[in-house]
């Protein structure tokens, strides 16, 4: 190929909504083209033991990782498979794409024959298509792809318009060359970003271990110490009193106004916080408001501005958590609200 072939590109629209340039000489096609099947699967009822247990891996938009699917988290039955016509199995090298909810645009590729749930989509390439190049470009415009979706509070996108798509496609060599590449400069990347989440989580220790050390020790060395009586917190400064919370803060909690009681919910304007907000460093906003009917019908009680909250239910890093409130609001009964006397 010449230099000005080489230089040579053109513009590729998908449906009207934006566009990108691509090299003049890689014909463009609808994804359609690109594969021999494109469908989604289904749920078999979950009521039925029996659909579900050893047999085809069943693959959950969760599952979704933009890396390659080895194994799932549940199977579905060879009765499961007879059943429901949907439930079809798709070979390795299978490209997937989440349609709708909070995984919308979460890619995937299979690395066994496995079927799918109705949120998937499963693009199965034709011999002239290269999985891991058609996963990759799909990566590169999943914002755009999913800007396509219609729908509010749950946007989806469709099958039809994920087929629709207009992929300029390089010859089959060049797209394996071109993953090659893209898998060796993203694995390059991958471990940087290792690298650091590992060192971010050694220095939220560090900062961990100072707080401790200081709240627990003071900030005298040389200072006599006394055992606080507490076995988790050792010994403390001979000097220091050791007095219950309570008798410094009221602590208490709230409650969540039923959900089908519209008049507690609709038009409401009184902050409601749940433990997901401990995760924000100072409380400052809320998501959810209640109304004044279900503040005095619902026991609900008003948290002041500068109290502390702390998750006391759930999994992971929210249960424990504390942080600081910028604002004054009522909560559920998931935090602990502690407040300053």
């Amino acid at each position: 190929m010449n230099d000005s072939a080489s230089k040579r590109r053109k513009l590729v629209a998908i449906k009207g909504s934006w566009d990108y340039e691509a090299a003049d000489y890689w014909p463009v096609k609808k994804l359609s083209f690109l594969c021999r099947y494109i469908g989604s699967g289904t749920t078999p009822d979950t009521k039925i033991e029996e659909y579900f247990g050893n047999g085809a891996p069943w693959v959950t938009t969760g599952e979704l990782r933009e890396g390659v699917i080895k194994q799932t988290i549940k199977q579905v039955s060879p009765a499961a498979l007879h059943q429901y016509s949907a439930l079809k199995l798709h070979p390795a090298g299978t490209v997937l794409m989440a349609m709708y909810g909070g995984t919308i645009g979460r890619l995937g590729m299979l690395g066994i024959a496995a079927t799918t749930n109705q949120a998937c989509c499963a693009l199965v390439p034709n011999n002239g298509s290269y999985s891991q190049f058609l996963m990759y470009w799909l990566a590169a415009f999943t914002e755009q792809i999913v800007n396509l979706s219609d729908g509010g509070g749950q946007p989806n996108i469709n099958m039809e318009k994920i087929a629709s798509l207009r992929v300029a496609t390089p010859p089959y060599a060049e797209q394996k060359t071109i993953a090659a590449f893209l898998d060796y400069e993203t694995a390059k990347i991958d471990a940087l970003i290792a690298k650091q989440q590992r060192l971010i989580e050694l220095l939220k220790e560090k900062r961990q271990a100072v707080i401790s050390h200081a709240v627990t020790k003071g900030l005298n060395p040389n200072a006599p110490m006394k055992d606080s009586g507490v076995e988790w917190l050792g010994e403390v400064p001979e000097h220091w009193l050791s007095s219950r919370l309570t008798y410094y803060a009221e602590v208490g909690n709230g409650s969540t106004p039923k959900r089908e009681h519209t008049d507690y919910w609709e038009n409401g304007d009184i902050p409601w916080l749940n433990s997901s907000k401990v995760n924000d460093g100072d409380i400052a906003s809320a998501e959810q408001f209640v109304t004044p009917k279900a503040v005095k019908e619902c026991h609900l009680p008003w948290v002041e501005n500068g109290s502390l909250l702390m998750a006391i239910t759930g999994q992971g890093k929210t249960r424990g958590m504390v942080d600081r409130m910028r604002m004054g609001a009522t909560i559920n009964p998931h935090v602990a609200s502690i407040q300053i006397s």
